[in-house]
């Protein structure tokens, strides 16, 4: 839900319509893939997850625009992509990492 009206904000607010198809392409795919490994990576690991996520939000970006385009050409720019998502993903999953940290492991103390 948060992603949603995340993206439906943004949208409103900075983009257009066109920018809320290519958002919602790739946060659906990261949301989907970050979900599923969840379960298969400890919470020591998160950061794992993180660069997985940032890699599958280019993709889903990148197939939404290829639909839309009707052309494989887009994927091209796949390599520059993976490149920047894996540096994003692993800054953002290591200051995630480092804040959950922080927490008790036992969630009932929160």
């Amino acid at each position: 839900m948060v992603v949603l009206v995340r993206v439906f904000l943004g949208s409103l607010l900075g983009g257009n319509l066109m920018s809320m198809l290519f958002s919602l392409g790739g946060r659906a795919l990261c949301v989907l893939g970050m979900v599923t490994l969840k379960h298969f990576i400890s919470d020591r690991h998160i950061w794992i997850c993180s660069i997985i996520g940032a890699v599958l939000h280019n993709i889903g970006q990148l197939a939404v625009t290829m639909i839309v385009m009707g052309t494989f050409a887009v994927f091209g720019y796949l390599p520059f992509l993976l490149i920047g998502g894996c540096i994003a993903g692993a800054f953002t999953g290591i200051c995630a990492q480092l804040i959950i940290s922080k927490f008790p492991s036992d969630n009932t103390k929160l």
